[in-house]
């Protein structure tokens, strides 16, 4: 859009493809036909006597051009292409009985400003929810405004779904959790003996030993009873752990028996 004005020639060919619209081929608020005015503000064409019922709301609320009489900046064009009494009436009159009948210059033009006060100043009509103006929502998209824009949900972008551990599995299928339920767990008793029966462990599995013949060990005929105090209890887990064995305490040297020796006493010669 450029703010500078169009040419008389201009003008009237853009209003006159403008005002072929049905929608805009009546007024606005009293639905008059032909109407040759518009406000700016609210980008509706209304008919002489709502002209004059809108400059009685004063410019900061609405401002009032004519379509022929007046120049126009190219901007201002634009806008009117934009919106029109469609679009504005679908926001202004959204909430309007249907059985209401809009006022005209027949019933006095008292009944026309109260009317305009209603719908534009005290905003009677509008939707019950929040949404923007046909003005300020054309003012924030720059895109032509259709009749109820404001029902029309804006594209939202697609959220993105962070994938958690437990969505992974899924067991919505009943062949899944079938097979999930096949799945029997494994049951330790004291028959098993051999390591191939058992299941596999994190820990490292070591092999069974045998033991073997010690020669040295028929000489520690002492020490035995300790070394059994010192074992553990056998258990079901015997092939799956092997657990430290105790250090053996070196063997203490025994002491021979030495018969005590009779203390030879020189007094005893004497007492005789």
């Amino acid at each position: 859009m450029s703010k500078q004005y169009i040419s008389e020639k201009a003008q009237e060919r853009v209003f006159n493809l403008i005002l072929k619209r049905p929608d805009n081929q009546i007024c606005a608020d009293c639905s008059c036909k032909g109407p040759r005015w518009v406000s700016l503000d609210f980008g509706v064409f209304i008919c002489m006597d709502c002209a004059g019922a809108h400059r009685t709301l004063g410019p900061s609320v609405t401002r009032v051009r004519s379509t022929n009489i007046d120049g126009w900046y190219q901007e201002n064009v634009d806008l009117m292409e934009a919106i029109g009494n469609a679009a504005a009436n679908s926001y202004w009159e959204n909430t309007i009985p249907g059985s209401f009948q809009k006022p005209t210059i027949n019933a006095g033009l008292d009944s026309l400003i109260r009317f305009v006060q209603e719908k534009y100043v005290k905003k009677r009509f509008v939707p019950d929810y929040k949404c923007p103006d046909p003005k300020s929502f054309y003012v924030q998209t720059q895109k032509s405004v259709k009749p109820y824009y404001f029902q029309v949900q804006p594209n939202k972008p697609p959220v993105e779904v962070k994938t958690q551990l437990g969505d992974l599995i899924e067991l919505n299928d009943d062949n899944d959790f079938q097979s999930y339920q096949s799945i029997e767990p494994v049951k330790f008793n004291s028959e098993h003996t051999s390591l191939q029966s058992l299941p596999e462990t994190p820990q490292q599995i070591l092999p069974q030993s045998s033991p073997q013949l010690d020669i040295m060990n028929l000489y520690k005929t002492q020490q035995q009873p300790q070394q059994q105090q010192n074992q553990r209890p056998q258990s079901n887990y015997q092939f799956l752990y092997q657990y430290p064995q105790p250090q053996s305490q070196p063997a203490q040297p025994q002491q021979q028996y030495r018969p005590q020796q009779q203390q030879f006493d020189i007094m005893q010669l004497y007492k005789k």
